[in-house]
């Protein structure tokens, strides 16, 4: 480690040591100086979801509610001696916030998925299908697939059975979805 990147995280570390005495000056100070790596830092880790300026802000919203949450506490963790400044230390909380903003997605994907599923058993899949103009986009967007990816998509991701998917491995299956789920976000994008 380079005593020029040391003694920039020991100044981080005094900044974070007033802030935490309770001087108001030093919490203007630590925003001021740190807020903008911040979002560049936030922008950088949701790649193409950084689009969206209100999710940029609001990841960054929570990281800052994070830091001043419980007078503190987690700002107090922040280790000068490994050399890191802080602006990766929020880096690293802004990380933490994303990937549980992701999390949340998938969940509300699949609920919704098993809504629409519950739905499409009530009304009848061509119906509901042509209801919601899907038949043709759906069709559309598996041509642009390989044959192994539309046939996970076709046989898991779109089977109305659970047991759906079984035979392939988790490594696989996480491959093949995060494929098709790329492939997903360039198809909308396009269209």
């Amino acid at each position: 480690m380079s005593r020029r990147r040391l003694a920039r995280a020991l100044l981080d570390r005094s900044l974070v040591e007033r802030c935490l005495d309770g001087d108001h000056s030093a919490w203007n100070e630590l925003y001021d100086e740190f807020h903008e790596p911040l979002v560049l830092s936030i922008q950088l880790l949701l790649g193409r979801s950084a689009k969206r300026q209100d999710l940029v802000d609001d990841i960054a919203a929570k990281v800052w509610f994070t830091v001043v949450d419980e007078e503190g506490k987690l700002l107090g963790r922040f280790d000068a001696s490994r050399g890191c400044r802080l602006s990766t230390f929020l880096a690293g909380i802004a990380r933490n916030e994303i990937s549980g903003y992701f999390r949340a997605e998938r969940r509300r994907a699949i609920r919704e998925a098993r809504a629409c599923r519950h739905r499409e058993k009530s009304v009848g899949d061509s119906h509901w299908h042509n209801l919601l103009g899907l038949s043709s986009a759906l069709t559309e967007f598996l041509g642009t697939l390989s044959p192994r990816e539309r046939e996970y998509c076709e046989g898991h991701l779109l089977a109305q059975s659970r047991q759906a998917g079984a035979d392939y491995s988790a490594a696989n299956r996480w491959q093949l979805h995060h494929r098709v789920r790329s492939k997903l976000w360039a198809f909308l994008d396009n269209r």
